[in-house]
């Protein structure tokens, strides 16, 4: 019978994600993003005072959906703890909207 380790029980091996840079910052610094205020764990993504998405913080991570979006997408990456509040999610949400313009 193979022998109890107590190491998987209180694992220490969790490493910090890397913070987002400084121009991911202030890319996420351009919107505003507010409570919606009927589905209380959807917010608002606000760009320049128009509705651009909708960013929510689940158990499992962070997700943002396009306006006409049918659901939610995960983000790629875990985030900091020394990241904006929904960071991560903004900047793809940010991400696909951008890439749409261009294409």
């Amino acid at each position: 019978m193979a022998k109890f380790s107590s190491r998987i029980i209180g694992r220490q091996d969790y490493t910090e994600p890397v913070p987002m840079s400084a121009a991911e910052c202030s890319r996420v610094a351009t919107v505003t993003v507010s409570q919606h205020p009927e589905l209380k764990t959807w917010f608002e993504v606000f760009r320049e005072g128009t509705l651009i998405g909708f960013v929510a913080s689940r158990m499992y991570g962070l997700e943002w959906r396009t306006l006409d979006g049918q659901c939610w997408v995960p983000t790629r990456c875990p985030g900091s703890r020394r990241d904006p509040r929904f960071g991560r999610a903004i900047l793809s949400l940010l991400d696909e909207l951008d890439s749409n313009v261009t294409a």
